[in-house]
């Protein structure tokens, strides 16, 4: 049997992430999430164990120590490039400290892998060029600049440890669970919130600019694949797009 944790695991990925794992009847999940609604509409599977908390809550990190998970899926943040700009003070403690605070109980008590998801937005704004993993970091924005600094934490963290670790950099992900009156995160949601309230698409920024999208099923899919798949090499980090 594997226990997994899931930070996050009642937000739009995290739930569907969880709903994925939990059909492994091998598998023991642990959620933890403060049920904002951020991204998506805040879901809790009956099958799994959950504790409503924050990650910066070092009473919640210790209820994670005593039920010891074997593999940590870290997807707890503040998600939003707006978000970042109307709190950043929860922006760079969530995505950044919070961060740090899961890696090291991660080290403490000796897990076996930890998957954790970054965002394309470390890259900055890119109009001429392809992204890939070897592409500058050059975050533009206070969210690009807090995700980043939380891989730079895990690395600090984890990288002389035996812990499998994994980073994915995820692009823009759509489909079913997001929150649809949230006009701030995810312009898939966004554009198809103006069309079910039946008002005029409002598109900010340039009208020649253009995106990849992933499909919330293939996103989760890749990440649960990471489980049970040991041909990856440590700290290897991928483009999730």
């Amino acid at each position: 049997m594997k226990k997994i944790l899931i930070t996050g695991g009642a937000g739009f990925i995290g739930a569907q992430l969880a709903y994925k794992l939990s059909q492994n009847k091998n598998n023991k999940i642990l959620i933890v999430d403060l049920l904002k609604k951020r991204g998506g509409i805040p879901y809790i599977n009956p099958k799994n164990k959950f504790i409503k908390g924050s990650i910066l809550n070092l009473n919640i990190i210790k209820k994670i120590e005593e039920w010891k998970p074997d593999i940590i899926f870290h997807l707890a943040a503040q998600s939003g490039g707006e978000g970042a700009y109307e709190d950043p003070k929860d922006d760079l403690l969530t995505n950044s400290y919070g961060t740090f605070l899961i890696a090291k109980l991660a080290k403490k008590i000796n897990c076996k892998k930890f998957i954790y998801t970054s965002t394309v937005a470390v890259y900055g704004t890119n109009i001429k060029k392809k992204i890939n993993e070897k592409t500058e970091i050059r975050p533009d924005s206070l969210y690009g600049v807090s995700k980043y600094s939380g891989e730079l934490y895990i690395r600090q963290t984890l990288k002389q440890s035996a812990i499998k670790t994994y980073i994915f950099r995820v692009f823009n992900t759509y489909g079913p669970g997001e929150n649809l009156n949230n006009l701030k995160k995810g312009m898939v949601s966004i554009f198809c919130s103006y069309v079910w309230k039946n008002k005029p698409i409002i598109v900010k920024g340039s009208l020649g600019r253009y995106r990849n999208f992933v499909y919330i099923e293939d996103c989760v899919n890749i990440l649960a694949n990471t489980i049970n798949n040991n041909r990856l090499s440590s700290f290897e980090i991928f483009n999730l797009t």
